[in-house]
Order: structure tokens, then sequence, then C-alpha cells
């Protein structure tokens, strides 16, 4: 069974995009051998603002992250808090699959 996040953000594409790709020269590893992550794009109309909006965020742009080794789902969880951390907790929510939030950490 596949596990996939995704990322709800209320920057436009392009900031977006700078702040993963901050995160993927600070964490190489994350990104190439737990987690395939795609891009920042425009979310589809109406479908992903909508599912955003219903978990509070008015998305500008949006991302998914995809669990490629599952025997490092601590590390995974570890780079989910990572990106709440450098997005901010007021530009972004991470939900699993389309269904619930993924909470931001607690400190």
């Amino acid at each position: 069974m596949a596990i996939s996040f995704f990322g709800h953000c209320a920057l436009p594409p392009s900031e977006a995009a700078l702040l993963l790709g901050e995160i993927r020269g600070m964490h190489p590893d994350w990104f190439s051998n737990v987690f395939r992550m795609t891009e920042a794009h425009v979310p589809s109309e109406p479908f992903g603002k909508d599912i955003a909006r219903g978990f509070g965020i008015e998305a500008k742009s949006g991302f998914s992250l995809h669990v490629i080794d599952k025997s490092r789902l601590d590390e995974a969880m570890q780079a989910l808090d990572e990106l709440y951390r450098l997005f901010g907790i007021d530009k972004l929510v991470i939900t699993r699959e389309m269904d619930s939030i993924h909470p931001p950490p607690a400190d």
C-alpha cells in the first residue's frame, strides 16, 4: 500500500519551489531515498483548492510526497515536520492522502 502526503501551500508556486529546493539541498537523502517529491504546482481547479480550503488554507500551490522506503517512516515524519518549520504553519497544511491533516510539530 502506497503512502502519500500532499502539501497545500498559501505561497505561489515560484516561492514554494524555492523552499522545496532549499529543503532538498539541506536533506538530499530524504528526497532521493525516503520520498519522491513533486515540484510545486498550481492546485487543480476546483478540486485541489476546495480540499485545501476544507483544511483551512487558501492554496496557491501544492506538491506531493510519496514514501518510497517504508522502513524509514520515522525519517519521513521528520521531513514533514521540517517542511512545516520551513514554510510556517500559517502557509502550509500537509495531508495524508486527501483525507486527514498530518499535524505540524508541537514545538
